[in-house]
């Protein structure tokens, strides 16, 4: 786990304390320290030492740090990790003078989805790079370059474990109702005892659509996008459009790395889990042939 303290001025700490086993078999207390330095590049002169303990039983975070050499006080401080370059947060907080504490539950999914460390969904604006590294040490954004065209904001995108409004969505359809939900995968919250929390992430929205349509028992589920079908080796001189094809088959090719996680992936992935949870027929095509490919004409059909 990563600490990490930013100070008027954006300049920022950091430090570094290992992570054990998000959800070890036995209940116990995790003890962590470690000492606190500048982050590399910046000039501070800045130290100190964070100490934090978890229980594992009730998921609780309590911490302590001090520090000295900055010239003004710390104004917020992140809890967030494993990777210093890649800060997935979990905890925020505010106001930080020397010395500071606290205590956090830490949630099932913050403990066990390893998503909320690795933020890798890209988000907002493309910026060039003096700009994101800027950004990167006022506001301890995770950034990388997006296809050649600029760096841009990377966020977690952990796995959806269920959707807060299902039983409303449910009566609705069940009165015949044109229902839209899940819109760009929902606002992603999490359970901290019986409060729903706001974290910084972005659900996958092909992921959460599959999801619902899992638990609403829906036989049929199609994911619109930019192809009019799922290809393989797709942009390559030997491109193949894929027609009709079994669960099993459409596994292998994802096995063999035909579709990457940032393009057609998550919408193969979450195909795939449809069908396993009891879906028969995930239809993948442009919105342009969308009516053709439910009459059989066009797109691709996954069946289970």
């Amino acid at each position: 786990m990563i600490a990490r303290d930013i100070r008027k001025g954006a300049l920022a700490l950091a430090a570094a304390i290992l992570t054990a086993a998000a959800s070890p078999a036995l209940a116990e207390t995790l003890s962590f320290k470690s000492d606190i330095q500048p982050i590399a590049g910046t000039a501070s002169k800045a130290f100190g030492e964070l100490t934090a303990e978890y229980d594992t039983s009730s998921k609780k975070l309590t911490w302590h740090g001090t520090y000295k050499g900055l010239s003004t006080y710390a104004i917020s401080a992140v809890l967030h990790g494993p990777d210093p370059g890649r800060p997935g947060a979990v905890v925020r907080m505010r106001n930080i003078d020397s010395p500071f504490e606290g205590t956090a539950i830490i949630s099932d999914q913050q403990a066990a989805d390893p998503a909320m460390a690795n933020p890798a969904k890209p988000i907002g604006p493309f910026y060039s790079e003096r700009e994101a590294r800027a950004k990167q040490q006022q506001f301890g954004w995770a950034v990388v370059e997006d296809a050649a065209r600029g760096y841009r904001r990377v966020v977690p995108s952990p796995e959806p474990l269920e959707i807060v409004e299902e039983s409303v969505i449910r009566r609705l359809v069940d009165t015949g109702v044109l229902v839209i939900a899940a819109g760009g995968g929902g606002i992603p919250v999490v359970r901290r005892g019986r409060v729903l929390r706001g974290v910084e992430a972005v659900v996958d929205k092909d992921r959460a659509s599959a999801l619902l349509a899992a638990r609403l028992g829906i036989d049929y589920f199609i994911i619109s996008t930019d192809a009019d079908r799922v290809y393989l080796n797709y942009k390559k001189p030997d491109q193949r459009p894929l027609g009709r094809i079994t669960a099993a088959e459409m596994e292998g090719h994802r096995r063999d790395g035909q579709f990457p996680p940032g393009n057609m992936g998550p919408k193969v992935e979450s195909a795939l889990r449809f069908l396993r949870d009891g879906g028969r027929e995930v239809i993948i095509t442009s919105s342009e042939r969308l009516l053709d490919a439910v009459r059989g004409e066009a797109g691709t059909h996954v069946v289970a």
